[in-house]
């Protein structure tokens, strides 16, 4: 969280937008929905909002991801309803990337889902697997 000892979220940011820093990369923070209300650092319903907001402040950094989507429907501390109704109540472009290409990729062959002990397990093949 911002401001903790051990690895603050806004000297991290500060550090990997630095890194990124007019290179071809593009900046995606993770965020830890899972931690929201766990402990009383967490307890904040502001923590995680303004994490999102501080990272507005940086070029380098494009957006979020979010670990893991299932806590979403736990709305912990309102956060879910505070992200479709204030942080990203408006539709986003998907951001510009010129370093690739813009020809799509082969569609998967032969796809499979198997169980396995730790979940299911997804497998395909593709045309360069030829």
């Amino acid at each position: 969280n911002i401001g903790y000892s051990a690895a603050a979220y806004d000297k991290l940011i500060d550090w990997w937008s630095g890194v990124a820093a007019g290179k071809n990369v593009h900046l995606y923070s993770g965020q830890a929905v899972y931690r929201i209300g766990t402990t009383p650092e967490w307890s904040n319903p502001e923590e995680m909002p303004n994490q999102v907001k501080y990272n507005r402040n940086f070029e380098e950094v494009r957006g979020s991801m979010y670990f893991s989507s299932k806590w979403f429907a736990l709305n912990q501390l309102g956060f879910t309803d505070r992200l479709k109704n204030d942080l990203y109540r408006y539709p986003a472009f998907i951001p510009a990337m010129p370093w690739i290409d813009s020809a799509a990729p082969s569609a998967p062959k032969q796809p499979r889902a198997n169980r396995a002990q730790e979940g299911v397990k997804l497998s395909w093949s593709s045309i360069d697997d030829e």
